[in-house]
């Protein structure tokens, strides 16, 4: 066949820019199609918008075993189409093989042909298989026609592909086009429920894994996966705290979610019947809800409801917001859910072990919020408990909140743990909320068990009273923070205390008209967040009841004396 020069507009000799919203119209360098010999001749025109796009699967990750950990697709783009459709683009697959060729990279390939009209155009190879990246896949054209960005790719060398690239196919016989975008998606699968994830964002990173948010790819429920390395890894996590086990983790939550026990804690709770009926799904025990768990390339997966954030950042947000700590009625909505919370986590026979403001999570954002207790990794059974107390001479759990007969020092050589760590733990909590702060200066450090003597108590309860916490409050802390842990109360019996039964939430907001805190929380079906909008979650529940009564220890202690009462009470701590 005779060959002839190509007619080219001269207003194409550079490189259009390109974009989703706007597909741009590629142009052709004119050096580069003069490279190319043999070509039949043809007219182009580099701003032509008639061409074919459609969807085309190329990896599809559930034909894969093990599942891959991302999906690669070929997307339509937006604009003019042609009338005529010029065949459907199809992907065949090539089996797997072990490559050491200098353009690609990793160890193992897959190759992928796409093709229209039964014939070859060009092969996608993929060659690395990560968790939670994008994969490595470069395009290697079979034969001239294809383009990547406007740029014409040389048959038979390999080209990387970026997400967002635009990928086009000329038919230099037929003078039909098709063009796509490159898109790759990371996904979890789930292969003991075969249900795959979306991921959406990394939510947290420690030294023994990483959290991210996730969207159901079928309910689009939006989840939290948690993965774990199975290999230990060295960190600078305090040497109290047990490497987290996600094995573990995994089997505390299937017990507390046993059908039989929450059916049981809804039939004797009550403070199930006070919570009010709302549209929103509603879990019916405070704990946060287990939704799978799979292993997958040598690491732990479990997939969690996903929350708003936790107690440590909204009360954080309040206090910087208002700059004053959330209200006393607040607090307490919160501490009655953390409580209750212990009590069914106590009668399970089991021992959170690590309880804390961020193992603690908010569900919503109003003034009252619901809250779930998180985070099993270092729950065991009471025998189990006291069996690596004695085996590792130390309790599990971050060293500030540890109470102090799990503490060693100098005089207290063999440490103790057990119900009564969750109650101190759930103690220091309480402070925090009161106060937005802990009396514990560092979370790798734990005060030594001679330093808790009744008169660092006694100063601990004035300043909180000079803060204008009330005696019903502090007397909660009083009987959670006792030294000796049988003299310390019960998770059964803290929420009959005078303060608990004496809450009630005031407010504007209509959700805080509500008694929240007489029941088990929920979870809140979220949409899905905006791309576009910050990760940080924004001023959860920063907001404080406007008809809140605001405490008068405050306005005495400026004007220099307190009230007859409030003296006596003074003079009894003193």
């Amino acid at each position: 066949m005779a060959t002839s020069c190509l007619r080219i507009p001269q207003k194409v000799n550079s490189l259009l820019s390109c974009s989703v919203s706007s597909p741009a119209l590629f142009s052709l360098p004119s050096s580069a199609l003069l490279a190319v010999m043999n070509v039949p001749s043809r007219s182009f025109d580099a701003f032509e918008t008639v061409y074919y796009s459609e969807d085309v699967t190329i990896i599809d990750p559930l034909t894969f075993n093990p599942v891959l950990p991302f999906s690669v697709d070929l997307l339509r783009v937006k604009g003019a189409r042609s009338p005529i459709k010029p065949g459907e683009c199809t992907v065949a697959r090539v089996e797997r093989r072990n490559t050491t060729e200098t353009g690609l990279i990793g160890r193992t390939q897959y190759s992928f042909v796409l093709s229209h009209s039964n014939l070859a155009r060009c092969t996608f190879h993929l060659a690395s298989i990560t968790y939670a990246s994008n994969p490595t896949v470069f395009v290697q054209a079979s034969v001239p026609g294809v383009l990547v960005n406007a740029r014409l790719l040389q048959p038979g060398k390999p080209y990387p592909l970026r997400p967002l690239d635009f990928l086009e196919l000329f038919d230099t016989v037929s003078n039909k086009r098709w063009r796509f975008q490159y898109s790759s998606a990371p996904l979890f699968h789930d292969s003991n429920n075969n249900v795959s994830y979306d991921i959406i964002r990394q939510l947290g990173q420690g030294g023994q894994g990483r959290v991210y948010e996730c969207s159901n790819r079928g309910s689009l429920e939006r989840l939290a996966v948690k993965i774990v390395r199975k290999a230990p890894v060295k960190t600078e996590r305090p040497e109290s705290a047990a490497p987290m086990d996600i094995a573990r983790e995994v089997r505390m939550l299937k017990k507390l979610w046993e059908a039989r026990s929450v059916q049981t804690y809804i039939d004797t709770t009550t403070l199930y019947k006070h919570f009010p009926q709302s549209a929103t799904t509603q879990t019916p025990i405070p704990i946060i809800p287990f939704r799978g768990s799979w292993t997958a390339l040598g690491s732990d997966f479990i997939a969690l409801a996903m929350a708003a954030g936790d107690l440590h950042r909204w009360c954080t947000n309040i206090a910087v917001s208002t700059k004053r700590p959330p209200s006393e009625m607040q607090a307490c909505s919160v501490a009655i859910q953390v409580f209750d919370a212990l009590r069914y986590i106590h009668k399970e026979g089991l021992v959170h072990g690590d309880l804390k403001p961020a193992n603690i999570l908010v569900l919503d954002s109003g003034a009252y919020p619901r809250v779930v207790v998180s985070d099993f990794g270092l729950c065991m059974e009471v025998k189990e408990l006291e069996e690596f107390v004695h085996k590792e001479n130390r309790a599990p759990g971050t060293l500030m909140f540890l109470p102090p007969e799990s503490a060693t020092s100098e005089t207290r050589l063999n440490p103790t743990a057990g119900k009564g760590n969750d109650i101190w733990a759930a103690g220091l909590t309480l402070y925090f909320m009161l106060t937005v702060s802990y009396f514990v200066p560092q979370e790798d450090v734990t005060l030594p068990p001679e330093q808790y003597t009744v008169q660092f108590f006694n100063k601990l309860w004035y300043a909180l009273f000079r803060r204008g916490i009330s005696q019903l409050a502090i007397n909660v802390l009083e009987r959670c923070l006792k030294v000796d842990p049988r003299k310390r109360v019960t998770a059964n019996n803290v929420l009959k205390l005078t303060w608990f039964k004496n809450f009630q939430p005031t407010g504007p907001n209509t959700q805080a008209q509500a008694p929240l805190a007489f029941s088990p929380a929920g979870v809140a079906d979220m949409p899905l967040a905006d791309p576009e909008a910050s990760s940080a979650v924004v001023c959860l529940g920063a907001k404080r009841p406007h008809s809140e009564p605001t405490s008068d220890v405050g306005e005495d202690a400026r004007k220099g004396k307190a009230p007859a009462q409030k003296r006596r009470a003074l003079a009894d701590w003193s």
